[in-house]
């Protein structure tokens, strides 16, 4: 294409776009309700209320303030529905995160309680440096056992 041919139909697109007027009708029915519409009501009877005309040039909408302001107020929500959403996610995978790590805790005392449950004798060890074992009386296994089936019933439920 050659540049005096690609220069007329830029020309041309602008002239087109700057003459562009949109027509838009607006009637109220026998029902009170309100319509829009590019073309007039087909219904001439007398339920279509005053109709009126409304011409928007679609170029000048870009720099009526009042839809610049308008165009203002929806980014500010549409930020702020994002800020509510990403708040929510994080609200919801720190539940997640919490129910992991109270069903990891409940599954491990089950374990513990499994094996000392089938376990011959219980015995503490001694320090670090001291293999020495101390054992538990009945008793003493007993209140173990049921401190440990106390705090599943609490992690569990």
């Amino acid at each position: 294409m050659s540049y005096p041919l690609i220069l007329l139909n830029c020309l041309l697109a602008m002239l087109v776009s700057v003459a562009c007027v949109a027509e838009t009708y607006k009637w109220t029915d026998e029902n009170g309700r309100v319509h829009f519409s590019d073309t007039p009501p087909a219904d001439k009877s007398e339920s279509a209320k005053a109709v009126e005309k409304i011409e928007i040039n679609v170029n000048q909408m870009k720099y009526d303030p009042r839809v610049q302001e308008r165009r203002k107020k929806q980014k500010v929500l549409l930020q702020a529905i994002e800020e509510e959403d990403k708040l929510a996610f994080e609200k919801a995978e720190k539940i997640r995160m919490e129910k992991e790590q109270r069903q990891a805790e409940c599954d491990s005392l089950k374990a513990h309680y499994k094996k000392i449950k089938y376990a011959g004798a219980l015995y503490w060890k001694g320090e670090a440096g001291n293999d020495e074992r101390t054992f538990l009386e009945h008793e003493e296994r007993a209140a173990y056992e049921k401190n440990l089936q106390e705090q599943i019933k609490e992690k569990c439920s």
